[in-house]
């Protein structure tokens, strides 16, 4: 039930974050062929620093795949206490263990919102620290720009514009990579429910079976007789 209710809609989720990724894709590769045409060298610049901003953000926000692992556990925690809470009412209140059974739920509620807090904070953390991280080698590379050639003034504020456009896109790769990692455990538990391989079913023959129906029209016309 967890699975059909929660782990889905995470791996629908998952699909969603895998298109965007390759639209934001396709868009870098054509700003980036922009830039490198106005100057190689400024651009290989940025590539290398882009790269390390994202490497540091990785770095702040490693436990993502820890934590998404905690998530898939904790729904399926809670989707027991739930199952078992509403199958097992009667021999529950017999038994007077309301009260612990209600503190049973609460710990497994309390795991879930707990595991998916730490889980939004990390990915909000992204965004503001790419901005200022960003909006630092903005700056570097403009005071540097004007200190060697102020003359190419145009030339600049036409790259600068350009790689404007292009850093929102890298940071959606960022956004992207975290949301498929924390998504990445429900994925799995999807894939493995929905595998047939390793699970013994009753398979269906290939013989009609026809005598039935004849046997319920005669039981039927001997009732109406």
């Amino acid at each position: 039930m967890n699975i059909l209710a929660t782990e889905s809609w995470q791996t629908s989720k998952a699909l969603n974050i895998f298109v965007n990724l390759i639209s934001n894709a396709c868009t870098i590769i054509v700003l980036a062929t922009l830039l490198l045409l106005i100057s190689w060298r400024l651009t290989l610049i940025i590539s290398i620093s882009l790269f390390l901003i994202s490497q540091f953000i990785h770095f702040v926000t490693h436990r993502v795949k820890q934590l998404a692992q905690q998530a898939v556990e904790a729904n399926s925690q809670l989707a027991v206490r739930m199952w078992e809470g509403l199958g097992g009412m009667r021999a529950i209140r017999s038994f007077g263990q309301e009260p612990y059974e209600q503190e049973r739920f609460d710990r497994a509620s309390e795991h879930v919102r707990n595991t998916f807090l730490q889980l939004d904070v990390l990915g909000g953390i992204i965004n503001p620290l790419y901005e200022v991280l960003s909006a630092v080698l903005l700056l570097v590379i403009l005071g540097i720009s004007l200190l060697q050639n102020q003359s190419a003034m145009p030339t600049l504020l036409t790259f600068l514009f350009i790689l404007y456009r292009l850093q929102p896109q890298v940071q959606q790769i960022d956004v992207a990579r975290i949301g498929l990692i924390s998504t990445s455990s429900s994925a799995q538990l999807v894939m493995s429910f929905l595998e047939t391989a390793d699970k013994p079913y009753i398979r269906s023959g290939n013989v009609p079976f026809d005598k039935l129906k004849q046997a319920i029209y005669l039981a039927l016309s001997y009732l109406l007789c």
